[in-house]
């Protein structure tokens, strides 16, 4: 964890830091060169491995795009500072102190494939004063952890007297 040097001071001392999921990154990139891999070895090497082929070409568009869509958001963190946070999606920052969050809504989804259940997402929505919004979801690793957290340092702020809006 490195101090984040675009941040004044007036956020305190560095806590943590959240970044976007690695998979966006590096699966991606892996599923694109398994698909190519998969339709190369199927026309090269035996032209009857035809369940190969379709496998490859079933796999290499979701390897694009996984790929584009981790290289779009490579710069997605969060880091928490003992008066407040930094949000940072490509080269723009934002700066949230404690005091100013007039509301944080969390959205727990849990959700089922053909009845089968398949896991929860996590949506965070952050409102400031000055009317800004910041959605913080699933594209981030450790957003329950990081949502949880927001929501107690604004919980706490307000209960010691310093009212939303």
């Amino acid at each position: 964890m490195q101090p984040d040097t675009l941040i004044p001071p007036l956020l305190g001392a560095q806590l943590a830091e959240y970044r976007a999921r690695p998979f966006n990154t590096i699966g991606g990139p892996a599923l694109t060169i398994l698909g190519i891999l998969f339709l190369l070895i199927s026309f090269q090497i035996n032209r009857n491995l035809v369940l190969l082929a379709i496998i490859g070409l079933f796999i290499l568009p979701f390897g694009l795009l996984i790929t584009l869509f981790g290289f779009t958001q490579p710069r997605l963190r969060v880091v928490l500072y003992t008066d407040g946070f930094s949000y940072q999606r490509g080269r723009t920052t934002t700066a949230v102190q404690w005091t100013d969050i007039a509301h944080v809504q969390s959205i727990v989804t849990r959700n089922f494939i053909h009845f089968i259940y398949a896991g929860k997402t996590y949506t965070y929505t952050i409102e400031t004063r000055s009317g800004t919004r910041i959605v913080l979801n699933d594209t981030i690793q450790g957003i329950r952890e990081l949502g949880e957290r927001i929501e107690y340092e604004r919980t706490l702020r307000t209960s010691l007297g310093t009212p939303p809006a």
